[in-house]
């Protein structure tokens, strides 16, 4: 599971190996042993974890996107162990990352915060229009953390789980699209400076890996199934009278859904994979260049 080319659809409709996927990567990291993770609390926790993704029956943001983000930290993580940042992802930071990938979307809603923030939905008016989702995605986390059937970290001590929860949060917040441009500025300024390290270096560090991982690969089946949710929402927002987002329209028609992908890729997805495999002293160059390829298969798409 340490492999870009990871793919989550082989183990799609068995639910053991998924859960075996996670359970070794955990393990791989030596985690279960580190932080005495009890098994019967970890089996609780995936299996409630994987409930609260799936409730919904989402096309795209369901446990087999937790699973694929939590493998690419992990896979991304190891490609950093090798370089002169290697220090910075000490065991309790690359633990909190890893988990924070599974965990990144966990009850999602299947629609854009946006939508959310339109319909006035119970968690816009919680949190106030700001990362509606992700906050909504951490705190439920976090309270399954806290429950005791569902704890894996009960040995911590309260300034672990403060510094862990602290770092948690942060890296899923990360995870909002408004973010992405902030987040590279920062990041790409910071990596210039010889100070490079502090804690809140570490924080744009880990928020960068998670957001980078969030656009795995690129591959074309996983695109057309986000777009099928963009395309529910669309109809929806027709439905109740919200604004309508234009990226959203005709998505059912594969020339514009491939003219939309083409332009996300190039703008969003391909300068992160850049950014990172930089700071990872081009140690994901392969993944750049497979995006390059998934560009051009768009891009056929598009012509056709």
């Amino acid at each position: 599971y340490r492999q870009f080319s990871f793919y989550i659809f082989p183990y799609s409709t068995d639910w053991l190996e998924k859960q075996k996927v996670v359970f070794s990567i955990l393990r791989r990291n030596y985690f279960i042993e580190d932080y005495r993770i009890s098994q019967d609390a970890l089996c609780s926790f995936l299996c409630a974890l994987e409930y609260k993704y799936n409730k919904r029956g989402n096309q795209f943001h369901n446990y087999d996107h937790g699973v694929t983000v939590m493998q690419c930290t992990h896979a991304i993580s190891l490609e950093i162990m090798k370089t002169q940042y290697a220090h910075l992802l000490n065991q309790f930071t690359k633990f909190v990352l890893i988990l924070s990938g599974l965990c990144h979307d966990v009850s999602h809603t299947g629609r854009t915060n946006i939508f959310e923030i339109n319909s006035l939905s119970n968690l816009t008016i919680r949190y106030h229009d700001r990362s509606v989702l992700e906050q909504h995605h951490a705190a439920t986390s976090i309270k399954l953390l806290c429950a005791p059937s569902t704890n894996i970290i009960p040995n911590f001590t309260s300034v672990e789980f403060r510094d862990f929860r602290k770092l948690f949060i942060s890296n899923i917040l990360y995870t909002d699209i408004t973010e992405h441009f902030n987040l590279i500025k920062n990041f790409e300024a910071r990596i210039k400076e010889l100070n490079f390290g502090t804690e809140d270096d570490i924080k744009l560090m880990t928020g960068m890996i998670i957001h980078t991982s969030d656009f795995t690969g690129g591959a074309i089946t996983i695109q057309f199934e986000v777009n099928m949710e963009f395309q529910e929402q669309y109809n929806l927002e027709g439905k109740f009278g919200y604004p309508q987002l234009p990226y959203m329209k005709d998505l059912d028609q594969q020339p514009i859904m491939a003219k939309s992908e083409v332009g996300f890729f190039k703008f969003i997805v391909r300068p992160l994979w850049s950014i990172m495999s930089k700071f990872a002293e081009d140690r994901l160059q392969k993944s750049v260049e497979n995006l390059e390829q998934t560009i051009l298969e768009w891009e056929k798409l598009m012509n056709n």
